[in-house]
């Protein structure tokens, strides 16, 4: 979809080894980069689920994140994918929030993280503080909300033919 607003931008998905990765439900993602052969980014998403319960003690994924994160307009993840960030620094000192099942958990393990409950009331609410499911974190350059992917969808009206 955000190749709609701009036909130059490319969304490439990256893992350590590259190849195939194989989600908690079973989907299937091909990869299109290993760390190693990953491209320079503007935009670095840190997808959340049942994995980043083990990733968060990885050095090698923790080490790619702030290398990767280094020459990025705009650093996101959604729902506990904002604890890979916080593990890694990229959070720190950053105001955060998580999946709402994991908001204590993320407490306990940043300590130097601003954590907020999530803007919804339970499971099934969508706070929007990043992107795609919404419920990550924000640590960009500063206040600066140039780049804010919500906001530059809402600026741009979609083509409905």
């Amino acid at each position: 979809m955000v190749g709609h607003f701009d036909p130059d931008i490319r969304v490439v998905s990256i893992s350590e080894n590259g190849g195939h990765v194989r989600c908690a439900k079973g989907l299937r993602i091909d990869m299109d980069h290993s760390f190693t052969d990953a491209p320079s980014l503007d935009v670095l998403l840190v997808p959340g689920g049942q994995g980043t319960r083990t990733l968060m003690d990885d050095p090698t994924l923790l080490e790619w994140l702030v290398k990767a994160a280094e020459p990025c307009r705009f650093v996101t993840s959604v729902c506990t994918g904002s604890i890979l960030l916080a593990k890694s620094g990229l959070a720190a000192g950053k105001e955060v929030t998580t999946h709402w099942g994991y908001v204590s958990t993320l407490r306990e393990l940043a300590p130097d993280v601003r954590v907020r409950e999530p803007l919804h009331g339970g499971p099934g609410g969508v706070s929007c503080r990043g992107a795609g499911d919404c419920r990550g974190v924000r640590p960009g350059r500063g206040d600066d909300h140039r780049h804010d992917p919500l906001r530059v969808a809402r600026s741009r009206p979609p083509d409905l033919h």
